[in-house]
């Protein structure tokens, strides 16, 4: 016995959307690359959040404003160069 699967009004809709993109897709001589769920291992700027976060809180400042200039500062600890092995390292090239 074939298996039935229940799919929604709207999921129907977004299946004929998705086949009637893929053919103009493939028209135009073009390739649908799918994306991978979500992980801030992929996203560059996850993970140089990450870093000044930790620089943040080694600096353990408890008034706003303190926070804010300790972090304006600690921004320049970000050279070039690790920003875009940040971008490679997600897979990325950084223009």
């Amino acid at each position: 016995m074939a298996q039935q699967y229940r799919v929604s009004r709207a999921g129907v809709d977004r299946l004929k959307q998705r086949r009637r993109e893929t053919g103009k897709i493939e028209r135009a001589s073009a390739t649908h690359r799918f994306l991978p769920p979500y992980s801030p291992d992929l996203n560059p700027i996850a993970l140089v959040f990450a870093k000044l976060k930790a620089l943040a809180r080694g600096a353990a400042h408890r008034a706003r404003e303190d926070l804010w200039t300790s972090l304006g500062s600690r921004v320049s600890r970000f050279s070039p160069g690790e920003c875009q092995h940040s971008f490679h390292h997600c897979g990325s090239t950084a223009t």
